[in-house]
Parts: structure tokens; sequence; C-alpha cells
């Protein structure tokens, strides 16, 4: 009888590790924003963008506010910023005090 109520706990227990995980990832999916496109993100625009230029300034060049991020990679720089997606590539400024530290364009 003991041996029975062991197999049904780790029954459960094998159930809920696989159902648990699998409502999760669902929710997450489901849930996920997609990245705003703008069409004034070109690589034109992004050599307009300016060492100390604020953010603002470059929400208005681009159009958009773009997908934050942390960790992220500009030319040499590296910090906590943004990625401005368009049609034709992507532009990623790193911020420092809401100015611009660096930025570039990436081609997809």
């Amino acid at each position: 009888m003991l041996s029975a109520i062991r197999a049904a706990r780790r029954l459960t227990l094998a159930v809920a590790l696989c159902v648990v995980p699998a409502i999760g990832c669902q929710n997450t999916t489901t849930t996920a924003a997609k990245a705003e496109t703008s069409s004034k993100v070109t690589e034109e625009n992004q050599k307009k963008i300016n060492k100390d230029m604020p953010r603002k300034e470059v929400e208005d060049l681009l159009g958009t506010k773009g997908e934050t991020k942390t960790g992220i990679k500009a030319g040499e720089t590296s910090g906590d910023g943004v990625v401005y997606h368009g049609e034709k590539g992507n532009i990623t400024v790193v911020y420092k005090d809401d100015k611009v530290l660096a930025s570039a364009w990436t081609a997809k």
C-alpha cells in the first residue's frame, strides 16, 4: 500500500513538472510584444545621430521609441540602450543619462 502511495506521488510530481513549464511558455509567447518598425529607421538617418544627442531627438528623427535592451553593443561601445527596427535594418543606440554614447547601423 505504501509503495502505491509513493508511486502516485511520483506520478503527480512528474505530471506537474511537465505541465507547468508548458503553461508558462504559452503565456510568455502570447504576451510578448512585437517590436515597432519605422520607415524612418535608415542608414542615412543613423548617420545623423551624433554623440550626446538627447534620446528625444533620436526618437523624433526615427519616428519610434524602439526596443529597450541591456548589454548591447554599438561599434566598440557597449551598455544599455535601444534597438530601433526598420524595414531594411536596425539602428542600435547606446545611451548614458538619456544622451547618445554611440550608434550603429545593421542591415537586414
